[in-house]
């Protein structure tokens, strides 16, 4: 697994954000729950592996906020 490989692992939670079609992002709420419990599920079972991890959530302003936050 190439998990330590990372410096920094971010989870981004979705809530908050809008489903937006932009050509690009999935716009099935569903299923982006889906996806988002399966990142959960992995970045939860792999935790000791990773280097540094941290949370990211809120507005586009606080979610750069806090990226810089952890790589000091």
């Amino acid at each position: 697994m190439f998990i330590k490989e990372y410096d920094y692992v971010f989870y981004i939670s979705p809530i908050g954000v809008e489903i937006e079609d932009n050509g690009v992002r999935e716009t099935n709420a569903e299923y982006r729950d889906l996806i988002d419990l399966t990142i959960k599920h992995i970045a939860k079972e792999n935790l000791d592996s990773f280097k540094n991890f941290g949370i990211i959530s809120g507005t586009t302003e606080h979610r750069i906020e806090q990226v810089k936050s952890h790589l000091g």
